[in-house]
C-alpha cells in the first residue's frame, strides 16, 4: 500500500513549490540538492513544519545527526501536534527520552492508511487475526450457545475485528484515534457506537458502553 507522505503548506506559494522541487531532487537521488532548496523555502517561511521534518531526514540520510536533531525539533516547534512524527526520530535519535508517539502523528498516519487497510491487510498480507481470535473464543465455549451483551472495541480501526462477533453481540462498541478508520469502520454498519478518540482518554470517562 502506497502511503503519500504527510504535508502541511506553509501559506506561501514560492516555498510550496520549492518543497516540491526538493521531494523531486530527493527522489532523483540528490540529496544535497534537495536540503539546499528546503533550507531556501524555510527561509521564506521560518515555521514551514513539513519543509524542517523532511530536512531533518535528508540532513540524517547525508550523515548530520547533529543538523537533522536541530530540524526535527524546529519541525515539532512549527506543529506542536506532530503530525509529522518528528518525536519519533527524535527518540530514535537518542534526543529524547522515549514515550508514546505522539497522537496527532498517530491520527495522521492511519488516516493515511485508511482507504486502502482493509485490502492491504487481508489480501496482501493474509491477515487473520480477527477469525483466529474467534476461534479461540469458539473453543472456550466448548459448544454452549455462545452470546456477548457488551463488546468494547479498541483500536478498532476499520472494523475488522468486528466482523466475526457481531452476530453474537447485542451491543457493539467502537474506538478509534483516526476519523478516517473510524469513517470506514461506520461504512460496514456492524457498530451501534463509535467514538473518535484516544483508548486512554476514552475509558476513564465512560462508567457504561
Amino acid at each position: 500500500m502506497q502511503l503519500q507522505p504527510f504535508h502541511l503548506t506553509s501559506g506561501n506559494l514560492i516555498a510550496d513549490r520549492r518543497f516540491e522541487w526538493a521531494r523531486d531532487r530527493e527522489a532523483k537521488g540528490d540529496l544535497a540538492g534537495a536540503a539546499e532548496l528546503l533550507v531556501q523555502a524555510l527561509e521564506l517561511t521560518p515555521g514551514y513544519a513539513s519543509a524542517w521534518f523532511v530536512l531533518g531526514q535528508l540532513r540524517e540520510m547525508l550523515g548530520d545527526r547533529v543538523g537533522a536533531i536541530a530540524a526535527f525539533e524546529r519541525a515539532t516547534a512549527a506543529d506542536p501536534s506532530d503530525h509529522h512524527g518528528a518525536t519519533v526520530h527524535l527518540m530514535r535519535l537518542g534526543a529524547r527520552a522515549t514515550a508514546p508517539m505522539p497522537e496527532g502523528y498517530v491520527r495522521a498516519l492511519f488516516d493515511g492508511y485508511a482507504p486502502g487497510f482493509d485490502k492491504a491487510l487481508t489480501e496482501d498480507l493474509g491477515y487473520r487475526a480477527p477469525e483466529l481470535l474467534f476461534g479461540v473464543v469458539q473453543a472456550v465455549h466448548a459448544g454452549a450457545r455462545m452470546k456477548f451483551g457488551s463488546v468494547l472495541d479498541l483500536g478498532c480501526g476499520t472494523g475488522l475485528g468486528a466482523l466475526p462477533f457481531r452476530p453474537f453481540s447485542d451491543w457493539m462498541v467502537g474506538v478509534d484515534l483516526s476519523a478516517a478508520m473510524i469513517a470506514q469502520a461506520r461504512a460496514k454498519g456492524l457498530y451501534d457506537r463509535l467514538i473518535e478518540s484516544e483508548v486512554l482518554t476514552f475509558l476513564p470517562g465512560e462508567g457504561k458502553i
